[in-house]
C-alpha cells in the first residue's frame, strides 16, 4: 500500500495502535508519520505517542483543578 492509497501523500509510515485501559473498552487508533523507519523506529514512535498523552493529561488535570472545569455543566 502506498502513501497515496491511504490519503496522505507524504506519509512514510503508518501503524495501528490498540490502547488497553483497565475497566474500559479497548481503543484502536491509526498513527501516520512522514519520518522513515530509520528516523523513527517503532519503539521510539510508541514512546513519543505515550509522552504526548502525558503532556495532554497533565495540562488538563491542572486546568480542571484550578478552573473547576468538570464541575461546570454549562457548555
Amino acid at each position: 500500500m502506498t502513501a497515496e492509497d491511504i490519503g496522505f501523500p507524504f506519509a512514510a509510515q503508518a501503524a495501528q495502535l490498540t490502547r488497553q485501559h483497565t475497566g474500559r473498552k479497548n481503543e484502536t487508533v491509526g498513527l501516520i508519520t512522514d519520518l522513515t523507519q530509520a528516523q523513527l523506529p517503532a519503539a521510539l514512535w510508541l514512546k513519543a505517542n505515550r509522552q504526548a498523552w502525558g503532556i495532554e493529561n497533565g495540562t488538563h488535570q491542572r486546568l480542571d483543578v484550578s478552573l473547576n472545569d468538570d464541575r461546570c455543566r454549562v457548555r
